[in-house]
């Protein structure tokens, strides 16, 4: 008996305190509607509409702003009160003609969303005495166990209004890396119209709670960055999204009889609080924290290096050209070019001063050593054709069984042997082949026949014609870098949210023998003097103090010519591989004149446009630097350059 009368005094405390709640936040709401003031609609102010409105009167030049106007400044446009954003009219009229087609295509991914993470829920009473959610006219339990709702919510309406997300302004920002920053604020006021039904249930009674939201108005400050940028479709690596303050958020909450549950004391304020709690907080959206999603894989950033590999060319076998010189290449655009041996199919690179390359590597199965021929013309010729083609791949594919599930071939990726045994040198055979073209070659073997004074020449050391291009011997030793793991640095794997790879850039004092990849981008020239002149850079680095066994020490590279500019771009890049932090960099910018008659007795040499000197070490400090430097020893000129600096920790 006395268990049974404790269970009905529970249940009656229970029931008269969800019916006291539901009655106060009923009849609060309905008073605080009535005495506080409702929150203004804006849009007939703020639309551009406005200015042919005769009842909307602006203030008089040099009277005060009313004390109306002033609350208009936060939901106004930024272009309206910062001078250094500009509107974004052809956007917002595409948004408008957009909306209609992106509110049905939203609404609809919302609701499949929202019952895809509600109706779990609900199945196994995760809500407590929720029986059922009704976002418009779509309840969010399985309709064959439950329907009494269809009869409650068949008129309710979900819908976004007629009236679009607007832009007010946009600003962008000018930095040192390859990345976009724009800032804009996303500004909302709506007539949108979202009916939500909640059926609640306690044991045998059922309750049914209409919420309506309406006169929603949001302004969003919003820091959109996109990078890094590549040079790889879609040239964008990921986007980064920042709030940089509390957003704007204003909305009519109603529930029964029209009464507005946000007119309560402080429900604006937990509406705020909750918008904190669950939406920016978790999503880490508020600055300086941003929210970051990838367009292309790893962002696009190349992997962390897993090594390098020295290059020894020895000789050439049968090459197609008698003035030839190779170029060596393991990612992108990134080449390095030996010297031109003269006059002869079969050379020798050992006899005067052997050539050694130092290349980076970063993934044994998608890169490959790269080789190309390429025939030396005459000074006026800007045309140098690819005689012949090789690639020495890393490793290769061999079969490891069959699948007994699905009966395919299993593969497994084997090293070569030279990248199994690291540090020890290995010498190979590369053959090469014909270019994909070899119709210019034909060309000008037959302009070389025809060609007066060098016509005997090169009919006695023409070489016979064959199916292959030839071959190239080299000595190639890979050198195996490790990643060290440093105390302040958080794992990769323990990271719950998908995030911009970071590397330890910045060393603040790096010791003069520090080894590394230097990455030089050279960009553009900026009015250079002459007459529309045709131009090339060399990029010379110098290692002061370096002994003949740790490598050389000048590397000389040279980007391509460009003509009849003042303001060349040349976008070419180089790497300078295990370099030693105390080198030097020297850009020389060069004229050549074509107009010169050509000469095969004397070699002309190239007028200087300018130069610069940089030293390393202040790229090893900063890990990036990008900027416009003026040229020395001229009138005028400038280039711009951006350097990257990597460390190398070799694995001994």
């Amino acid at each position: 008996m006395a268990v049974a009368w404790v269970l009905h005094m529970g249940l009656t405390i229970c029931f008269g305190t969800i019916l006291g709640v539901l009655l106060g936040v009923t009849i609060g709401s309905l008073l605080f509607s009535l005495w506080a003031k409702q929150p203004e609609d804006y849009r007939r102010v703020l639309d551009v509409s406005a200015d042919e409105d005769d009842e909307v009167v602006p203030p008089s030049q040099g009277t005060p702003i009313s004390a109306e106007m002033r609350k208009l400044l936060p939901y106004t446009a930024s272009w309206t009160h910062w001078p250094d954003s500009e509107k974004v009219s052809g956007i917002n009229r595409i948004l408008s003609i957009l909306w209609p087609h992106i509110t049905k295509a939203g609404i609809r991914m919302g609701l499949d969303i929202g019952k895809q993470i509600v109706q779990p829920m609900l199945e196994k009473k995760q809500i407590p005495f929720v029986e059922d959610i009704a976002l418009g006219t779509k309840s969010m339990a399985d309709e064959q166990v439950y329907q009494p709702a269809a009869e409650w919510i068949k008129r309710k309406d979900f819908t976004l209004g007629k009236f679009p997300l607007q832009l007010g302004g946009i600003k962008s920002y000018d930095t040192p890396d390859d990345e976009v920053v724009l800032e804009t604020p996303i500004m909302w006021g709506s007539d949108a119209k979202l009916d939500i039904g909640v059926f609640l249930k306690f044991g045998l009674l059922r309750l049914y709670v209409p919420l309506e939201v309406s006169n929603v108005q949001i302004k969003v400050d919003t820091r959109i960055t996109v990078k890094p940028l590549v040079e790889t479709i879609p040239c964008v690596g990921g986007v980064t999204i920042s709030l940089l303050k509390v957003p704007l958020v204003d909305m009519n909450l109603k529930s029964f009889f029209g009464m507005d549950i946000l007119s309560l004391p402080g429900a604006r304020l937990g509406l705020n609080w909750a918008l904190q709690k669950f939406v920016y907080d978790p999503f880490k959206l508020l600055y300086p924290s941003s929210f970051s999603t990838s367009i292309m894989e790893d962002y696009g950033v190349p992997p962390v290096p897993k090594g390098a590999l020295e290059v020894v060319l020895m000789r050439g076998e049968n090459l197609l050209g008698d003035h030839t010189y190779v170029r060596l290449k393991t990612r992108g655009e990134n080449c390095q070019e030996s010297n031109t041996v003269h006059g002869s199919f079969s050379p020798n690179y050992l006899d005067k001063n052997p050539q050694k390359f130092t290349l980076i590597v970063e993934d044994f199965e998608k890169q490959q050593l790269g080789l190309e021929v390429v025939q030396n013309r005459d000074d006026n010729d800007f045309t140098e054709p690819t005689l012949g083609i090789g690639t020495l791949p890393f490793g290769k594919h061999e079969p490891a069984g069959q699948d007994p599930v699905t009966n395919e071939l299993k593969t497994i990726f084997v090293l070569a042997k030279f990248i199994r045994v690291p540090m020890k040198s290995v010498n190979v055979k590369v053959p090469l082949e014909k270019p994909v073209h070899p119709r210019k070659l034909e060309i000008e073997q037959k302009k070389k026949k025809h060609d007066g004074i060098l016509q005997s020449f090169s009919q006695s050391r023409h070489r016979p014609e064959q199916a292959d291009a030839g071959s190239l011997f080299l000595s190639v030793k890979f050198l195996p870098f490790s990643q060290p793991v440093f105390d302040d640095e958080e794992d990769p794997a323990s990271q719950e949210t998908d995030m911009l790879p970071t590397r330890r850039l910045v060393i603040h004092d790096p010791p003069d023998d520090l080894p590394g990849v230097l990455t030089v981008h050279v960009i553009r020239c900026i009015n250079l003097k002459g007459d529309r002149p045709t131009t090339y850079v060399d990029v010379l680095l110098k290692q002061e103090d370096l002994k003949e066994k740790e490598g050389k020490k000048y590397q000389l590279q040279k980007t391509q010519k460009v003509t009849g500019e003042n303001n060349p771009r040349f976008g070419r890049k180089f790497d300078f591989v295990m370099i030693r932090a105390d080198s030097t960099l020297f850009f020389t910018v060069h004229q050549k004149d074509g107009e010169q008659p050509k000469s095969m007795f004397k070699k002309r040499k190239d007028a200087m446009l300018g130069y610069l000197e940089l030293p390393v070490k202040d790229v090893a400090k900063n890990g990036m630097l990008k900027d416009t430097w003026l040229l020395k020893d001229t009138e005028r000129g400038r280039i711009e350059l951006q350097l990257k600096w990597q460390t190398c920790y070799i694995d001994d």
